[in-house]
């Protein structure tokens, strides 16, 4: 069992070094506790409806990326349950103390005759942890359907009735209050819980698999401040990018992130952000906010989904894979191209991300800044470094990334003799976002540029304003 001062150590800041790769193709394209954290009052339940199961989205189960893991944990090996299959399953403990001391409304009643014969409560975040151990996660197929990481109603019985010591009756019963309190679906939520093997169930941590952040439901109260809230889950994050860091060659391993002490905590308060309303903020608000919680998110994808390598898999990535903020699904491409870059075409597309009647085209920027590009980070070599944004400081922290991106020689060049301005492929790709042409980007790009570049590129201008714009492989 880990203390609050074990846990607390998670908020620590960690420094990290992404190796990744941003869409390579242009079609694609803290402070406070773990402990105050999690310490919350009461608060209202988010009336969330997790979609039927439906045949051919894309699945972001790890397997699908090549060189990622397949598994969470030691969830692979499971068989159907038996008595003593848990017997020797290292597990934290439900009959003593919480891992951390949670609000009523995040408790769960264990069953009557569990730790001797009294009525424990444990959080919801202790109970799946426990859950995900002594269920099987399995893929099932039904008809010409498979369901993935759940188990039959007879299964979990099996494993209620060994695990916590408890009668036939009572293990329905406490898979039915599961079942009512949302930690427990059946696959296609068409039924209740029931004691039989033809009907299969999963956990609500793999219930919406497309849903980064669908490990709960959040029921409890949400942080008033969004960007602080961002911060803290971003320190969680670090904790556990830290501790799978190769600092000699500064790498990361995220295939071993969702193993590591931790990850589960991040993968619950990181669900706060389905309670987190856009419309509430104001531009310079919705626009740190949307570049923090992307940056946040990358990584977390990066170590649940893994990293695409082919083209095919960027593209599903970027447009596929998504979150739950304020109760509304976004896509990494959503988040960029219709909130950030106020409902633009995203490059070499024929559409807007938002349609009329789509709620989240009021979550939309009014006036995009172009230099929110420089902001957004990938894990691509080439991306702008990672960057904590904030309201009050927007416009300058946005003026110092924009200098910072120029200053990098992967992203500008100058050929004197030659008179041509290499830039990044950012800027083919979001043309329109910083000029009405490509002839008028050296115009625009000289302001932004410091030193030696800065006087070279003013004098081509000055001298003639011809100058040949060449765009640098992404990497």
């Amino acid at each position: 069992m880990r203390s609050k001062e074990e846990l607390s150590s998670l908020t620590k800041t960690q420094h990290w070094h992404l190796t990744g790769t941003r869409l390579a193709v242009p079609m694609l394209w803290v402070g406070t506790s773990v402990a105050a954290f999690l310490l919350r009052p009461k608060a209202l339940v988010l009336n969330l409806v997790p979609a039927k199961e439906t045949a051919p989205r894309m699945s972001l189960e790890r397997a699908e990326w090549p060189g990622s893991l397949s598994i969470h944990g030691n969830q692979s090996q499971r068989a159907p349950c038996s008595p003593d299959k848990y017997a020797s399953v290292d597990r934290p403990s439900l009959c003593s103390a919480s891992i951390l001391q949670r609000p009523d409304v995040d408790s769960v009643r264990l069953p009557k005759t569990s730790c001797g014969g009294n009525n424990a409560n444990v959080s919801g975040l202790e109970l799946t942890i426990n859950l995900k151990i002594i269920l099987p996660a399995n893929d099932l197929k039904y008809n010409l359907t498979l369901y993935k990481k759940c188990f039959t109603g007879q299964e979990a019985v099996a494993a209620f009735m060994n695990e916590y010591t408890v009668s036939q009756k009572d293990a329905v019963q406490f898979g039915k209050l599961l079942v009512k309190q949302r930690i427990l679906h059946h696959v296609c939520d068409d039924h209740d819980f029931e004691d039989t093997a033809n009907l299969f169930y999963r956990l609500q941590c793999y219930h919406t698999p497309n849903i980064l952040n669908s490990y709960r439901i959040w029921s409890e109260r949400v942080d008033p401040n969004a960007l602080q809230l961002v911060k803290i889950l971003r320190t969680l994050l670090g904790k556990i990018e830290s501790a799978v860091t190769d600092d000699h060659a500064g790498t990361v391993n995220y295939k071993k992130a969702t193993i590591m002490d931790g990850f589960d905590v991040f993968e619950e308060a990181v669900c706060e952000l389905q309670k987190v309303d856009m419309l509430a903020m104001n531009d310079a608000t919705r626009t740190a906010f949307g570049i923090n919680v992307y940056n946040l998110m990358i990584k977390y994808a990066f170590m649940k989904v893994g990293i695409p390598v082919s083209n095919l898999q960027r593209s599903s990535f970027f447009s596929s894979v998504s979150m739950n903020i304020g109760g509304h699904e976004f896509s990494f491409s959503d988040l960029e191209n219709g909130v950030l870059r106020s409902n633009r075409k995203a490059p070499y597309t024929l559409s807007k991300p938002f349609q009329k009647a789509d709620p989240r085209l009021a979550m939309a920027v009014k006036t995009a800044d172009c230099r929110l590009h420089f902001a957004l980070n990938c894990g691509a070599k080439s991306c702008p470094p990672v960057k904590n944004f904030t309201a009050d400081a927007l416009e300058e922290e946005l003026r110092i990334v924009a200098l910072s991106f120029f200053e990098q020689d992967d992203n500008v060049r100058l050929g004197v003799d030659s008179r041509t301005l290499y830039l990044s492929m950012i800027l083919s790709w979001y043309r329109g976002d910083f000029s009405g042409s490509i002839k008028e980007l050296p115009a625009k790009i000289v302001g932004v540029l410091r030193g030696d570049a800065k006087q070279q590129l003013q004098r081509m201008l000055v001298e003639d304003d011809s100058i040949t714009v060449k765009f640098l492989e992404y990497n």
